[in-house]
């Protein structure tokens, strides 16, 4: 199961678990910490893929790859691999 499926009360209830068992002494900063690392996943999950160059997520179909099959985003791919002609002089 994707973690974009999971109810926010059913991560909620989950992180609430896990805290009791920690006993963090910084409660508020440990729940924001997990809140990070849910939202990322979340982010993580929509993604199509990761841009070689720069780490940017590619949510959209708007990619290229090279001809290893790495992928690039397109202002990456653009930056990389087109070349303009005012750039071959």
């Amino acid at each position: 199961m994707e973690i974009v499926y999971l109810s926010n009360g059913f991560i909620t209830k989950k992180r609430d678990e896990i805290y009791k068992r920690r006993r963090q002494l910084n409660e508020m900063a440990w729940r924001q910490g997990w809140n990070d690392a849910i939202n990322f996943a979340k982010e993580i999950s929509k993604a199509y893929a990761i841009c070689e160059q720069c780490g940017k997520l590619i949510t959209t179909l708007d990619y290229s790859t090279d001809n290893q099959g790495m992928p690039f985003c397109a202002k990456c791919y653009d930056k990389l691999f087109n070349t303009d002609a005012s750039n071959r002089e």
